[in-house]
């Protein structure tokens, strides 16, 4: 990671650039959405809210989802804290990231032109093989949390729930004036 030069009391001293983004209240998501992942975005928004309970977090999103789970903790944390939480999405927001990159304060949920939101069903690890009973609850725990996810997308969006599920069943991305116009952001980037 590059470093800067800052000048601080005790002198010029270097700085990682995510050093300096976390300085300026900004974050970056930009990998696999894991439990320890999800973990340390927390711990970095809980701690930034603590340090200035009303300037914004902006979280810049960049990620391929992963654990929905471990990205709920992240919803839940935006949430939470007594900040807002404003998203930029930058490249993609696919999977988990779009429910987070959804999250973001209304009216400030930015997506750079080129950047695309994918949304699709749960999906389940492993090959589902096991008994019938262990098969069934596997299902019943994706359906619940297809109903979950089309409930957050409905209160982000403004989109009724039919709509919400059509779309997670079709796997649809939306490219960036598709998703402003679907609710998902509310306008496109022309300048940071």
């Amino acid at each position: 990671m590059p470093h800067i030069l800052r000048e601080t009391s005790r002198g010029i001293s270097p700085v990682s650039l995510e050093d300096a983004a976390f300085q300026e209240r900004k974050l970056f998501i930009d990998q696999e959405i894991t439990a320890a992942y999800a973990s340390e975005i927390c711990r970095a928004l809980t701690y930034l809210s603590s340090e200035d309970p009303e300037a914004s977090i902006t979280l810049f999103i960049n990620s391929p989802g992963g654990s929905v789970v471990s990205g709920l903790q992240i919803v839940d944390t935006m949430e939470a804290i007594s900040c807002p939480v404003d998203t930029v999405c930058m490249g993609m927001a696919a999977s988990m990231a779009s429910i987070i990159f959804m999250a973001g304060r209304k009216g400030s949920r930015l997506i750079m032109p080129h950047a695309r939101v994918f949304v699709h069903n749960p999906l389940t690890l492993g090959g589902g093989s096991g008994s019938a009973l262990s098969v069934k609850k596997t299902a019943d725990d994706l359906l619940e949390t297809r109903e979950t996810l089309a409930d957050l997308m409905v209160r982000y969006t403004g989109q009724d729930k039919d709509e919400a599920l059509r779309v997670m069943d079709e796997e649809t991305t939306f490219d960036a004036d598709e998703a402003v116009k679907w609710g998902i952001a509310d306008s496109i980037v022309d300048r940071m």
